[in-house]
């Protein structure tokens, strides 16, 4: 049984408290976990992370340009085909990756590495699913 639109958005606006606009319908709400990362030698120090939810298949709504000066920097947002991550380094592009929703919902781990222009080493990882912690004991932060 398919839930119509107008109830579909209200009981996503009763869950979100009222955060939001109206939500398109068609697609629906996806997840998408970040990790970052700094590599030392042969160890990995975590540098930050977080989780975000977005509503596939909308306008664009692109992270802001990169700042001229910042050795590392990620911008992130979804656009109608998927989430959109971008890593640059003094605005030069080093990575770009974008996640559809058949790959937020399956769940699939992506680690990819970036060198910056300073000579900074950093690894990157991102998932779907749901907002829950992939490794517990290196981003305690993470932890419900």
């Amino acid at each position: 049984m398919a839930i119509p639109c107008a109830l579909k958005n209200a009981l996503v606006a009763v869950a979100l408290m009222g955060l939001g606009a109206p939500l398109s319908c068609g697609h629906d709400l996806v997840s998408i976990n970040e990790r970052i990362f700094v590599k030392k030698g042969d160890s990995l120090q975590y540098n930050g992370g977080g989780c975000m939810t977005v509503q596939l298949g909308g306008s664009s709504s692109l992270g802001p340009r990169p700042l001229v000066g910042s050795d590392f920097e990620v911008t992130e947002g979804e656009d109608a085909n998927g989430v959109v991550v971008q890593v640059f380094s003094d605005k030069a592009l080093l990575a770009s990756r974008r996640y559809n929703e058949a790959t937020l919902w399956s769940g699939a781990v992506d680690e990819f590495a970036v060198t910056t222009h300073a000579g900074g080493s950093y690894l990157l990882r991102y998932w779907g699913g749901s907002c829950a912690p992939l490794d517990a004991d290196i981003d305690p932060d993470s932890r419900e």
